[in-house]
């Protein structure tokens, strides 16, 4: 169940970045809407990038590897 959570999540974040990336101003200088939309846009593709992070089970990969070398420290001494 937590993964099809986060493929909805991940599915959601895209698409509201597909619909308001052309309606946000950028370019238009230092101006309160660009910050905003600057801000606006880090936070939806830090959104996206955690689920995505978590889908490719990139934790699970770094744990084994973890283990295994704890392992041959271990066998080592």
């Amino acid at each position: 169940m937590k993964g099809l959570q986060n493929y909805i999540y991940l599915i959601v974040a895209a698409g509201m970045l597909i619909v308001a990336v052309p309606q946000l101003r950028l370019g238009q200088g230092f101006s309160m809407e660009t910050i905003f939309a600057v801000t606006w846009l880090a936070l939806a593709l830090t959104v996206i990038a955690a689920h995505s992070y978590f889908l490719l089970k990139v934790d699970q990969e770094v744990s084994v590897e973890t283990k295994a070398l704890k392992q041959v420290q271990r066998s080592d001494r």
